[in-house]
């Protein structure tokens, strides 16, 4: 069954977008960087149901290698704690340079469902070795290089968009690797509490696997800014029990 906060947070998470790495110059300006933070105001149908937040903290070092660390968390507000309670986090440890991952983490505290997880990526192996509750569980094929759930919400902010192309991406996701279409549509005006934007409506469509595997239903569609920081202002799900949106209340920019 499909997570509660995962068609609105994670919508944009899992929207795992990439392309070659030399089709992009990594050397260019970044949209992104250390202390810029996403706030955004979550809505289940008309009700407020929680805050949700996208932040790069800090750098760290993994394995040697310097890395972006970024964290996202998702809360449901007091009032709707009594109908679900929700306490989301996830991290992920991407490379200063190339932006590929090394490091994931996820620990979900929805109603009484409990999941956390964390994941390393060795290149050296080619293999994703996985962690589940603290037990190693096993390890699994990877492409040369890769992105996890978080880290490619910043790896496709380094995207150049166009109305009516389709993206069709290999991605990893705990412990499979599956392709990702990526339908980028028409630009659209959209308003949220941060104010009025143009974006590129955008809709990420999994071939098998992922959060939508066995809800056929459930639809996300994520709205970037066209101009050069690519902010995912506004994120709409619609799953078998509704529809769930998160638009953002206010943005701090990074240190470029």
């Amino acid at each position: 069954m499909l997570r509660f906060f995962a068609p609105l947070l994670f919508a944009i998470l899992f929207a795992r977008v990439g392309v070659g790495e030399d089709s992009i110059d990594l050397s260019a300006y970044r949209p992104f960087g250390i202390g810029e933070s996403l706030d955004y105001h979550v809505r289940y149908g008309v009700i407020p149901a929680g805050k949700a937040r996208i932040a790069i903290e800090d750098t760290a070092s993994v394995r040697g290698q310097l890395c972006y660390h970024a964290v996202s968390q998702a809360r449901s507000a007091k009032s709707f704690d009594v109908i679900f309670k929700v306490r989301d986090l996830a991290e992920t440890w991407f490379d200063y340079d190339s932006l590929y991952t090394h490091r994931f983490h996820k620990k979900l505290r929805e109603g009484k469902y409990r999941d956390e997880k964390s994941v390393e990526y060795l290149y050296e192996k080619e293999i994703a070795q996985l962690t589940d509750d603290g037990v190693l569980k096993g390890e699994y094929p990877i492409p040369v290089w890769v992105q996890d759930a978080l880290s490619a919400l910043f790896w496709v902010r380094m995207l150049p968009f166009a109305e009516d192309t389709v993206l069709v991406i290999p991605t990893h996701d705990i412990n499979k690797t599956y392709n990702l279409q990526v339908v980028i549509g028409k630009k659209e005006k959209v308003t949220t509490p941060a104010g009025e934007f143009e974006c590129f409506k955008v809709e990420p469509r999994l071939e098998s696997g992922g959060i939508f595997k066995k809800d056929k239903g459930a639809r996300i569609w994520i709205w970037f800014t066209a101009d050069d920081r690519r902010l995912p202002v506004l994120m709409w799900s619609k799953v078998f029990f509704g529809h769930v949106t998160a638009e953002l209340e206010k943005y701090t920019p990074g240190q470029l």
